[in-house]
């Protein structure tokens, strides 16, 4: 029997608009099992998906770096692993010294901040229809609230890119995650911050085994989730070496991948 669902959002549960379809959402809404969304977003970016699937369950977001709960006087934090505050401060300098014509932001549990508006912003504000709070790092730094749950450089130059990788890499910090997510991202968590820390976390919370748990998702970030649940649905849209990780493998996020596999595969599953 299934007790729980979890699912990435991005290239998975949203099309390419980044939105929910109402074919998707109808799937959600019958099924009547818990549903966690489990992101590199924060949680202010999936708050409007988790309003178009009225989800009350514990959701996780920053990759596992925050899990939390929606209430009606917000968030309820359940578990949280910001980026140790001497290492943000390293990284912010280095990308200041080295880099400083990239687009540099970061997260806090409520906030996106920014030094500037440039390209990159404007990117990530088409995805998530939200802007940043425009503050220096300095004021930032200097403020009574520094946590610090994800640091996102956006650089479109493929070059540049790897540099920027490669010289956060050998700052040789066993504290943080690197990832790049999408093709101009690189994002930087707690290394706490993975998604079957938070996965690891609600079976705790509810007594689930492995084998009464789904997954969706569809990039590289995944692969733990993956390993964390007993049926991993893997996106057709995703890498062959993701799909080579699948129980099954469904439709795109653009055709209704996850309403497919809820439909096709669930009542395989649960039989």
């Amino acid at each position: 029997m299934i007790k729980h669902i979890f699912s990435d959002m991005d290239g998975t549960l949203l099309d390419k608009v980044g939105g929910i379809s109402a074919t998707n959402a109808q799937a959600i809404y019958r099924l009547n099992t818990p549903f966690t969304l489990v992101s590199a977003r924060a949680p202010m970016e999936m708050d409007f998906a988790m309003d178009r699937l009225q989800l009350k369950d514990p959701q996780i977001a920053f990759n596992g770096g925050l899990i939390f709960e929606k209430n009606e006087s917000g968030m309820n934090v359940l578990s949280e692993n910001p980026i140790d505050n001497g290492t943000v401060e390293t990284i912010f300098k280095l990308i200041k010294d080295e880099f400083p014509e990239i687009s540099i932001s970061w997260y806090g549990l409520e906030h996106w901040y920014s030094e500037r508006n440039n390209q990159g912003t404007a990117l990530e504000s088409r995805f998530t229809n939200l802007l940043p709070d425009i503050v220096t790092q300095n004021e930032f730094l200097d403020s009574d609230d520094t946590r610090v749950f994800k640091i996102m450089m956006i650089i479109f130059d493929e070059e540049e890119l790897q540099a920027v990788g490669k010289a956060i890499l050998d700052l040789k910090s066993d504290l943080i995650s690197i990832q790049r997510s999408g093709t101009y991202y690189i994002e930087v968590t707690s290394n706490k911050a993975v998604k079957s820390t938070g996965i690891q976390f609600i079976m705790d919370r509810e007594g689930l085994k492995k084998d009464e748990l789904v997954a969706f998702g569809d990039s590289q970030n995944d692969i733990p989730m993956f390993e964390a649940v007993g049926y991993p649905i893997v996106m057709d849209n995703a890498p062959k070496n993701i799909k080579e990780l699948a129980k099954y493998v469904t439709l795109a996020n653009h055709d209704d991948g996850i309403s497919y596999a809820i439909n096709n595969y669930l009542p395989t599953i649960q039989a």
